[in-house]
């Protein structure tokens, strides 16, 4: 660490801590350069995933702090959501030019803080040692009820625009594809990588399908808002079975333009839907009588065959097993098959009759 970097932190830790004290709201970026694979640590790499947040620098009292490491902190006053947006697309771009086995979370690169209220989490990463990049996630570091509390009172206050992925699902049952709908989804490995790095947040536990309905709160908030629904494509939403009985549910129905009325589809998880068939069975027909189709994963659902049949779409991974048989994949018609990640999978996709596909081709 060079007198600049040391002075450059010196001053952003002060800036934090000056946000707390006086109550005044600003926001903050931190791009952890140093944790590039080593293939992607490349000037060209640097130069662009620095040039991703450039537009930021130019918000109202916006100040560049240059950290050790490679390290690069903004912080600036007001949301600066359609820079935080462009920002997030350029980076998750470069970061799709990684191999697969080198993936890395958009939110183990950047992250984004709301100050005062999580001042207390970039302070601490602020202090990482010098060097010592982001632990890998640890199961035995899992979700507690601890955690779970720090990250619901986090999400009240969370932007979580910033960990919203959207991706196409393409119809292929035409002979030029066209767009299904968009596939909107906040991602948990980001959003942990972000907000309690080294933290395993286990799917399918008691408290994380609590945690997953907070978030759908948070989601459903987001998409009511004008800038997501007006002249939106059609579009699909990952929640909870609960979440559609919510009144922040029936709130988003309300706000939901008549163009896109029959155009939504609710990503289902397996395992909430075989925790209480009976409560699937009653938000199935309400979503039904509302417009929405519903979509969940192909795997112990087809051994539940009511369950299965009362789904619009069923999703599944391609993956060697099934292109040596493609006896294993469910009904074309309704499936969405994802991990459709080269042009010959797309071409081996078409040629058995998938209907619906996302992946990396449609990226490139």
């Amino acid at each position: 660490m060079n007198a600049a970097e040391a002075q450059a932190g010196r001053g952003l830790r002060d800036l934090v801590r000056q946000t707390q004290t006086a109550g005044v709201a600003r926001r903050a970026v931190l791009l952890h350069m140093d944790r590039l694979p080593p293939a992607m640590a490349k000037p060209l790499h640097l130069r662009l995933a620095r040039d991703a947040l450039a537009a930021l620098s130019l918000r109202d009292h916006a100040q560049s702090f240059e950290l050790a490491r490679g390290r690069l902190a903004i912080v600036w006053r007001g949301k600066g959501q359609e820079e935080i947006a462009s920002a997030m697309a350029a980076l998750e771009q470069l970061l799709a030019d990684l191999p697969q086995t080198n993936a890395v979370p958009l939110g183990h690169m950047v992250s984004i803080f709301d100050l005062p209220d999580q001042a207390p989490w970039l302070l601490d990463a602020l202090a990482e040692p010098d060097g010592l990049a982001a632990p890998s996630p640890d199961p035995a570091l899992g979700l507690d009820a601890a955690l779970l509390s720090r990250l619901e009172e986090g999400l009240a206050q969370a932007d979580l625009s910033q960990f919203l992925r959207r991706r196409p699902v393409m119809d292929l049952s035409a002979a030029t594809p066209s767009l299904a709908w968009e596939d909107r989804t906040i991602s948990v490995a980001d959003m942990a990588a972000s907000l309690c790095p080294g933290r395993h947040l286990t799917e399918g536990t008691w408290l994380f399908r609590r945690l997953a309905r907070s978030i759908d709160r948070r989601m459903l908030a987001l998409m009511t808002g004008p800038l997501e629904l007006a002249g939106s494509r059609p579009f699909s939403l990952r929640v909870c079975v609960s979440s559609i009985l919510s009144a922040g549910f029936l709130a988003f129905d309300a706000a939901l333009p008549a163009a896109l009325r029959g155009h939504v589809v609710l990503r289902l998880e397996e395992a909430d839907i075989l925790a209480d068939t009976m409560s699937f069975s009653f938000a199935r027909n309400y979503a039904a009588t509302r417009g929405y189709k519903l979509s969940a994963r192909a795997g112990h659902l087809r051994l539940l065959d009511h369950a299965a049949a009362a789904l619009d779409y069923t999703e599944m991974t391609l993956s060697a097993e099934i292109q040596a048989d493609p006896g294993l994949l469910p009904d074309r018609a309704r499936l969405v098959l994802s991990g459709v990640d080269d042009t010959a999978q797309m071409a081996w996709a078409r040629a058995q009759g998938c209907s619906r596909i996302k992946g990396a081709v449609l990226a490139a």
